[in-house]
């Protein structure tokens, strides 16, 4: 990455008790899985609204300032399902759907993406999937997704009310992803801590 360009994105923390709960969930799969996966460290969970990639650190400000005029109500989240993301019949990650709150997390998604429109952010096509990434497979073994889908149970996962969302900025390293929140936006009135 060049020196005046940062990688950001925004999203919605997971709270820490789903942060527990991912942690328990890959313990349990892990032993399961004969594919090589690389599971996200739980302290990073989070649910992406808009991935905006590699942008000039002399735009931040502008992104910031977008951000903020963001508007949206509370929703609850609630948990659902595990699913999958494939590359040419190969399995490269394990989410966690949403089953309540897919809605809304659509409507708050268009919201920040359409802030971010007049700053050169091209509107994404297609429709945003509200999830949490467990982990991403680095070589595909042919283990039975399908099976693997019956055994996340997530009936115990308490709900959660998206009361904000963060400007993150993400750092790769060797040992995953460092995230440094930029910028907290509030529900209701909007505006930043």
């Amino acid at each position: 990455m060049d020196e005046k360009t940062i990688r950001l994105f925004a999203g919605i923390a997971a709270p820490d008790s789903w942060q527990e709960r991912v942690a328990r969930l890959q313990d349990s799969l892990r032993p399961t899985l004969r594919s090589r996966v690389a599971w996200v460290r739980p302290e990073i969970s989070h649910l992406t609204l808009r991935f905006l990639g590699n942008v000039d650190s002399g735009q931040v400000p502008q992104v910031r300032k977008a951000l903020e005029s963001v508007r949206f109500e509370p929703f609850e989240l609630r948990a659902g399902e595990a699913g999958f993301f494939v590359s040419r019949r190969n399995m490269r990650t394990i989410w966690l759907g949403m089953e309540c709150g897919r809605r809304e997390f659509g409507v708050l998604g268009r919201a920040v993406s359409t802030a971010l429109e007049p700053l050169g952010f091209a509107l994404p096509g297609g429709r945003l999937t509200p999830h949490l990434t467990l982990g991403r497979v680095r070589q595909d073994e042919g283990d039975d997704w399908n099976a693997l889908r019956g055994m996340v149970r997530t009936d115990e996962w308490e709900p959660f009310i998206v009361d904000r969302f963060v400007l993150w900025q993400s750092d790769l390293g060797a040992d995953g992803p460092a995230y440094t929140p930029l910028l907290t936006v509030q529900s209701g009135a909007g505006g930043s801590d």
